[in-house]
């Protein structure tokens, strides 16, 4: 027996209006249905993205640990950099990146509720060798 993958994500949001908008409108990610007044459901391809009110909150200073970070695959390392430009003129939170990690372009935000998002793209690193962005913290 072989598992082929993960189907989906569940993410308990504090701010669940918001979050959704960033996901939907920022991310482009289509609503596949909604669970009552307190849940939808993205499609990511054939997987899906649950986001659902949260039953506490949480303080931004202790992010739960439960959840270290999750992450999207892009198919070009210069859509990482598209994305990171389209972050900024948003006034999504950019953790670090742009930057190269073991042979991907890799690019870490927040959501509104201050989940990790990794976006990362295989690629060859002297193919943007003159766009790399040192590592750490971007505003």
């Amino acid at each position: 027996m072989k598992l082929r993958g993960l189907s989906r994500i569940v993410l308990r949001a504090n701010r669940l209006p918001e979050t959704e908008n960033f996901y939907r409108d920022i991310l482009g990610l289509p609503v596949r249905y909604r669970i009552g007044r307190d849940g939808v459901v993205l499609a990511v391809g054939p997987d899906e993205l649950v986001l659902r009110q949260a039953e506490a909150g949480l303080s931004s200073e202790a992010p739960d640990p439960r959840l270290a970070h999750f992450g999207f695959d892009l198919p070009h390392p210069e859509d990482v950099d598209r994305w990171a430009k389209r972050f900024r003129e948003a006034g999504v939170p950019i953790l670090w990146g742009p930057f190269w990690r073991a042979g991907r372009r890799v690019l870490f935000i927040l959501d509104p509720d201050g989940n990790r998002i990794e976006l990362s793209a295989p690629g060859e690193q002297a193919e943007l060798q003159g766009q790399i962005q040192g590592r750490g913290r971007m505003r």
